[in-house]
């Protein structure tokens, strides 16, 4: 299976790279892209839909990127539902 694991990355991400380490030992092929601020916004959702993965996660650390975090989700579903017509 295919997993992206989207979250911030302006220090290392222990969570998402434990998560991305547990999966790949279960052959699961893992991408983890960052999303340090809404300006990542746009590449983040390129990035992620150029992997083809069957399940997208995202870390959200601070509820203070609330917002940004769900901005992100609806503009990821909707690409995909694009994709998948």
């Amino acid at each position: 299976m295919k997993v992206v694991l989207i979250g911030a990355e302006l220090e290392e991400n222990l969570g998402l790279r434990y998560i991305a380490s547990s999966l790949e030992v279960c052959g699961h092929s893992v991408a983890i892209i960052p999303f340090n601020s809404e300006q990542d916004q746009e590449s983040a959702v390129r990035q992620a839909l150029a992997f083809e993965p069957q399940i997208i996660g995202l870390s959200m650390v601070f509820t203070s990127r609330a917002r940004e975090f769900c901005r992100l989700a609806r503009r990821v579903s909707a690409k995909q539902d694009f994709a998948d017509t």
